[in-house]
């Protein structure tokens, strides 16, 4: 007796969806280019208006299946995304005759690109999706999305919803759409496809490679490096409270967050005691150099790709190195290996080795938020 095994290639599955996702949203965008701004704004404010009224359902739903943040940090931003965005988007014009200058007799003409291509990130996955989708609409263009798949369910709640509230709006069906295998083969199609125009890769860097290879323009916004300078004459105790609020937000994740912070020498004495009185812990190059070797392999691989056995030994020499009742100040996504205090000139410079925040939490939510965050380390 013979058995008959059916296999499911699901590379092929997800092919196959891209390239009628592609043609579908190509046929769908060319009736969108015809509409007036007027009615690309009708159908932002409908999808804004539906966004919104799901926002913390969105917040709460990508905290739990994500593992990433706090679904109140969460919800914050997708209010943002669905109430300030929006506001800011109203008077713009994008498509048709944007100004003119009588004098010089020329005008500037807006024309969309065409259909886009959306990659999401886990840590943001519901707010960086409305905000893509709502510009997107704006300008008159298609948007095809290739949810994260640690964030897929969120994701495609979220576009679940909004492509009811814009196809209801008028919004051309196919024009709004995203792939249900998701799978890197899906996604390389979507991005090499002819009827593609541009990619926009917000966080996921794993395939920043083969959106460049794929010929088309793209926008990338990954793991930001900027420092926050406090000035002499600054309000010192402000400067700290907010350095400390973008650095815990949602645990850290948001990466437009500050990564060090560079002070005029003279009140570098100041302001690390500002920072010590609330809460902020500096490391001695001993803890760092302890905290470092529990963060990664001698081959500088992340840990993501530990065993689960090593994850759990590695949990429990973290919590080793925290006191219950305090207060710790770290590195999140690539941790501080060391701690250095450096003097140029007129600066003092409390420098970690950098990629994401420094976070001030009690040690009893350490190993979860240190866990959490070490799980996207690059080096």
């Amino acid at each position: 007796m013979q058995m008959k095994v059916n296999i499911i290639d699901n590379d092929l599955l997800s092919i196959q969806e891209a390239r009628i996702l592609a043609e579908n949203a190509y046929e769908a965008q060319q009736k969108l280019a015809t509409f007036p701004q007027e009615k690309l704004d009708e159908i932002v404010e409908a999808m804004a208006q539906a966004a919104s009224s799901h926002a913390k359902e969105l917040a709460v739903m990508s905290a739990e299946e994500t593992d990433y943040g706090k679904w109140q940090d969460k919800f914050i931003k997708n209010r943002f995304a669905c109430e300030y965005l929006p506001a800011h988007l109203r008077n713009m014009r994008c498509v048709g005759v944007i100004r003119t200058d009588q004098e010089k007799q020329i005008m500037d003409v807006g024309v969309p690109m065409g259909v886009l291509v959306s990659l999401c990130p886990a840590t943001s996955p519901v707010s960086t999706t409305i905000y893509t989708a709502l510009i997107a609409v704006k300008s008159g263009n298609g948007v095809l999305f290739s949810p994260h798949p640690r964030a897929q369910k969120s994701i495609s709640r979220v576009l679940d919803i909004l492509i009811q509230a814009a196809e209801g709006c008028g919004l051309p069906e196919g024009a709004l759409a995203y792939l249900h295998t998701v799978t890197k083969a899906g996604t390389k199609e979507l991005m090499e496809h002819k009827w593609t125009s541009m990619i926009m890769n917000t966080g996921v860097p794993g395939m920043l490679e083969d959106a460049y290879h794929s010929g088309k323009p793209v926008i990338y916004g990954g793991t930001g490096n900027g420092p926050a300078f406090i000035e002499r004459t600054a309000d010192i105790h402000q400067a700290v409270q907010d350095i400390i609020a973008s650095k815990t937000f949602d645990n850290g994740v948001v990466s437009a967050a500050e990564q060090s912070v560079v002070v005029d020498s003279c009140i570098a004495a100041e302001v690390r005691l500002e920072f010590e009185a609330s809460g902020a812990y500096f490391m001695t190059e001993e803890e760092a150099e302890r905290l470092g070797k529990l963060f990664y392999f001698k081959t500088a691989a992340p840990i993501r790709n530990w065993p689960e056995r090593r994850q759990k030994i590695w949990l429990a020499g973290l919590r080793s190195m925290f006191q219950p009742g305090r207060k710790y100040c770290w590195q999140s996504r690539s941790m501080y290996r060391k701690t250095i205090r450096t003097r140029k000139k007129n600066f003092v410079q409390f420098s970690p080795i950098s990629s994401r925040m420094i976070g001030c939490m009690p040690a009893r939510n350490v190993s979860n938020f240190c866990y959490q965050s070490a799980m996207d380390i690059r080096w």
